[in-house]
């Protein structure tokens, strides 16, 4: 279809924020050429992740489609020997002139449950993208975008932040205790005799959000909240009222930052 303004790449366990995404276009002019994405870098080469999801405008795609042609062997071999066609492409539209943009974190390469939520990097970001996402969370994503269109029809300005996502998908979802469950708490404590005495541990450190206990009776805790994913012989606690404390002290978002 070569008449759109815009043409966006997606992978089937990639999950898109439509009307965040859609913000953001409104903001860029389409007349230009533009390649953005989740940046990644692999032997020298900066392109879109496409797990990310990436969005090229019709005149990049004109741009590359014109030089491909010109250069089609080059690409060929190229293409034979490289395993990331996300990356050949990156290198096909900076040869041709479209630079990548830089739009991380605004498009993401982490899936929802695996966030690492901080308050300086993507805290006050738009969302757009995650990577990774089962079947259920999609459809889980799919219903708490419909209800953030539903919550806030009336406020154009409003746009969907990673702390929206934290305070309204990922804490409803921190439970004292979830069994066959991994939070990704990734600080090795070693041992412990229970996952009470895990618990404990991480309640001493005024610092620890969550833990998990696993078959090897290894504890883990961590200063980053997560929600998640399904996981055989770990179970995962929070400590809910650091949990809401992050988003409490966290300071308050303003304009919004459409990376261009």
């Amino acid at each position: 279809v070569p008449d759109k303004k815009w043409y966006i790449f997606v992978e089937p366990d990639t999950f898109i924020f439509w009307q965040t995404l859609l913000a953001y276009l409104s903001h860029l002019d389409w007349t230009k050429p533009y390649y953005l994405g989740g940046q990644i870098n692999i032997g020298g080469i900066e392109f879109g992740q496409g797990g990310n999801g990436y969005v090229i405008s019709r005149p990049a795609l004109e741009k590359v489609v014109s030089h491909y042609q010109s250069h089609q062997k080059e690409y060929e071999d190229f293409t034979e020997g490289h395993w990331a066609g996300d990356c050949v492409l990156g290198k096909a539209l900076k040869d041709s002139g479209t630079s990548l943009t830089r739009a991380w974190p605004i498009f993401q390469g982490d899936d929802v449950g695996n966030m690492n939520y901080n308050h300086q990097t993507q805290w006050c970001q738009p969302t757009v993208s995650y990577h990774h996402v089962s079947p259920s969370e999609i459809q889980d994503l799919y219903d708490f975008e419909k209800a953030w269109m539903r919550d806030t029809a009336n406020d154009t300005t409003n746009f969907l932040r990673h702390r929206d996502v934290y305070r309204l998908y990922a804490l409803p979802r921190m439970t004292a205790l979830r069994v066959d469950w991994d939070n990704h708490s990734k600080d090795d404590r070693g041992t412990t005799e229970s996952l009470e005495s895990c618990r404990v541990l991480c309640e001493a450190d005024n610092a620890c959000l969550q833990y998990t206990y696993n078959a090897e009776s290894r504890c883990l805790t961590t200063a980053r909240p997560n929600v998640g994913q399904a996981a055989s012989n770990i179970t995962s606690g929070w400590i809910l009222e650091r949990a809401q404390k992050f988003y409490d002290e966290a300071e308050e978002c303003h304009d919004v930052n459409w990376i261009s």
